[in-house]
C-alpha cells in the first residue's frame, strides 16, 4: 500500500570494544525504494547514542523494507559505514505504529541496535 511512512529514530547502543572512547558522530540514513533521508548528529554519551528527530518518506506498493545505515559523520573523508539494519514494512503497515530495538549490523556481525518508532500513514482517498 502506498503512503509515508514516519522514522523517529529514539536511542542506539553500539558495541564500542574496538574503538577507543567511543565518541564518533553518528547519523542515521533512512532508504525505502528510491526515496532517502538523513538524521542530524545525535546526542551522545559513551555507548548510548538518542535523536530527537522525525523522517518522513514516501512509500509505493511493493516495498516491502526500509534499508537503514548508521553512519559516522567525518570532516575529510567519505562518511563510514558503522552498520546497517532492515525494517519489515509490511509489519508496520498491518499494524500502523511500531516501536521496537532492531539489530544493527557490519559485515555479518552485530554491533548494536537501535530503538526506532516507525508508522505508516497511508494516503487519503478523496471521493
Amino acid at each position: 500500500m502506498s503512503g509515508t511512512i514516519v522514522f523517529r529514530p529514539k536511542q542506539a547502543n553500539f558495541d564500542c570494544d574496538n574503538k577507543p572512547g567511543c565518541k564518533i558522530d553518528q547519523y542515521i540514513e533512512f532508504k525505502v525504494g528510491w526515496h532517502s533521508a538523513k538524521t542530524c548528529v545525535a546526542e551522545q554519551e559513551d555507548r548510548c547514542v538518542e535523536w530527537n528527530q522525525e523522517i518522513k518518506l514516501k512509500k509505493s506498493s511493493g516495498q516491502h523494507f526500509a534499508q537503514i545505515k548508521i553512519k559516522e559523520k567525518e570532516k575529510y573523508l567519505f562518511d563510514g559505514v558503522i552498520g546497517k539494519a532492515k525494517i519489515n514494512m509490511d509489519l508496520v503497515v498491518n499494524k500502523g505504529k511500531v516501536l521496537g530495538w532492531y539489530h544493527v549490523y557490519h559485515k555479518k556481525k552485530q554491533v548494536g541496535e537501535l530503538l526506532i518508532e516507525v508508522e505508516y500513514q497511508p494516503i487519503e482517498v478523496r471521493n
